[in-house]
C-alpha cells in the first residue's frame, strides 16, 4: 500500500511567510499606493490627472486581488493542515486497535 506524507511544520511554516506576505502587502503596499494616490489626487488636476488615477485605481484593485488571493491559499492550507492532523490522529487510533 501507497504511503502519503503531509509535514505539518513545513506547511505551518508556510502558512505563516503566507500570512507575513498577505500583511505586509496590505500595510505597507496597499495603504502606500492609496495614500500617494489620495496626495497626487490632491495636487494634479486635468485631463492626464483623471486617466492617470483612472489607472492607479485599476492598478490598486489588483493588488487588493493578490492580498485576497493570499488569504484564500492561506485559509486552504489551514484546511489541508488540520485536516491531515485529524487524519493522523483517526490512523493512531486504527493501529491502537487493531491486533496483529
Amino acid at each position: 500500500m501507497g504511503e502519503i506524507q503531509f509535514d505539518v511544520i513545513s506547511a505551518g511554516q508556510t502558512m505563516r511567510q503566507i500570512s507575513d506576505i498577505r500583511n505586509r502587502l496590505d500595510e505597507e503596499t496597499i495603504s502606500g499606493f492609496e495614500e500617494c494616490m489620495s496626495r497626487m489626487s490632491d495636487a494634479w488636476e486635468g485631463e492626464a490627472a483623471i486617466r492617470f488615477h483612472a489607472a492607479a485605481g485599476r492598478e490598486l484593485e489588483k493588488l487588493r486581488q493578490t492580498e485576497r488571493l493570499l488569504e484564500r491559499a492561506r485559509l486552504s492550507l489551514t484546511d489541508a493542515i488540520r485536516k491531515a492532523q485529524r487524519t493522523e490522529e483517526k490512523v493512531k487510533e486504527i493501529a491502537e486497535t487493531r491486533i496483529y
